[in-house]
């Protein structure tokens, strides 16, 4: 702590400087910067403020992983219905098959498989975030919802 005169007319004295406060060391006195806090109100409304934007980009994490779902569950149900086509409906249609149906037959199947693990990785991805939301939802029940 350092010494520092008073700068202000009277009474003239001297203050030991401290973190937010003053001594007088002259009358032994402590004169404390006036502190306030916000309305409650405002502490609220601060407080939906922040934990709402974390859960606004939550839900809009949610919200685009469901449309990806969404979206590739339909190009995977095509891969797959155009892979039925492409194998035909006879017992024994197998046996004389062209080799460029086989290869179209087999390119559909990757992409079924691929689409499926992709899909997987969105229902992974969804339920994290529900439980997030969720969490959120829980532990700050005062927001608006």
């Amino acid at each position: 702590m350092r010494m520092v005169s008073n700068r202000f007319p009277a009474p003239q004295a001297q203050y030991i400087v401290a973190p937010n406060r003053f001594r007088d060391i002259e009358k032994g006195e402590c004169a404390m910067a006036r502190f306030q806090v916000r309305s409650n109100q405002r502490d609220k409304q601060t407080d939906s403020e922040r934990i709402g934007s974390v859960i606004k980009v939550v839900e809009a994490a949610m919200s685009a992983a469901l449309s990806e779902k969404n979206a590739l569950g339909l190009r995977v149900r095509n891969a797959l219905d155009l892979a039925a086509i492409a194998m035909g409906n006879e017992s024994d249609e197998w046996l004389t098959r062209e080799k460029k149906d086989t290869t179209r037959i087999e390119g559909y199947e990757q992409q079924f498989i691929a689409g499926q693990a992709r899909l997987d990785e969105l229902e992974t991805q969804i339920e994290g975030l529900r439980a997030v939301n969720e969490l959120l939802r829980a532990r700050f029940p005062v927001l608006p919802g």
